[in-house]
């Protein structure tokens, strides 16, 4: 008697399953198994795609990449925080407990504040997803700028009734910049990219620049009056 031979075919979107016997409709394990080998090319790219980033030196060197931009980020939580969680595939760690002010530098696009995760003992993870359709949770990365997205306000983060302000304080941002970033401040634009538009960090900077630049008046003659 002849042997029932055991055929492999090729799926239109190339995952590899084997033909069921004739007649018999192919098992729940089976299925799962070929299912998981579709998913897997996916969720080994989500991998690949996924960063992982951490606050630069205010010392520098700064040496931006192309098609990146710098970011202000500017913390004010009432508990230390692990991770910052941007967007789905973008993670920021190495938080200091007596800071508030740190410089990351991201791949310019649209991000957006996603997810905190507490630094004590029991980590609580939070949700910032709280308005889905609400742009104050959205920020861009200008490639080449120093981007300023606003201030993360976070209270309650000891328990469960957490509440999150975003604040525009680009006042307290230039003058941090100025003082503790003075590198970023001199070589490269600055701009806050959060939710509303507001030119004051551009228009600031561009003053002080020009103030510098500015070369000291000429003068003749004794200034101290006429001499009799």
């Amino acid at each position: 008697m002849a042997k029932r031979s055991h055929h492999s075919f090729q799926n239109p979107d190339g995952c590899h399953s084997s033909s069921p016997q004739a007649g018999r409709p192919p098992t729940s394990r089976s299925a799962a198994r070929s299912l998981l080998l579709c998913a897997l090319p996916l969720l080994l790219s989500l991998g690949c795609l996924s960063t992982s980033v951490r606050p630069l030196s205010p010392d520098g060197p700064f040496h931006l990449r192309e098609g990146y931009g710098y970011v202000l980020l500017d913390l004010d939580v009432d508990r230390e925080i692990k991770i910052l969680q941007l967007s789905s595939l973008t993670k920021v760690s190495g938080f200091e407990s007596d800071e508030s002010y740190y410089i990351i530098e991201l791949r310019a696009g649209r991000y957006s504040w996603h997810r905190v995760v507490t630094k004590q003992y029991l980590k609580i993870s939070y949700n910032l997803n709280w308005m889905r359709d609400d742009q104050r949770r959205e920020f861009e990365v200008i490639e080449g700028y120093v981007n300023y997205p606003g201030q993360l306000r976070l209270r309650g983060l000891a328990s469960r009734h957490l509440t999150v302000s975003m604040l525009n304080r680009s006042a307290a941002a230039a003058e941090v910049l100025q003082e503790e970033f003075p590198q970023l401040w001199s070589n490269y634009p600055v701009a806050y990219s959060g939710y509303l538009r507001d030119d004051f960090l551009e228009v600031y900077q561009g003053l002080q620049i020009k103030s510098l630049q500015r070369e000291p008046l000429e003068t003749s003659g004794d200034l101290g009056g006429a001499t009799p």
